[in-house]
């Protein structure tokens, strides 16, 4: 079995494609767990970008 990743990396893998969230994101309304994840092979530490993005495009469609 492997090991349990250190929760305050930021990069939990060698791959560099899975990024632990609580240690990217600034904003102060957004809650985050300490092994919340988030995987995109290109841009991993733009989750605050991408989500962002959803919400307005959910907001528009709506």
């Amino acid at each position: 079995m492997g090991s349990i990743p250190n929760p305050n990396d930021i990069f939990p893998t060698q791959y560099k494609t899975t990024c632990f969230i609580k240690n990217i994101v600034t904003a102060p309304n957004i809650s985050i767990g300490d092994y919340t994840y988030y995987d995109d092979p290109e841009h991993p530490t733009d989750f605050e970008k991408t989500i962002f993005y959803l919400t307005i495009l959910n907001l528009a469609t709506n």
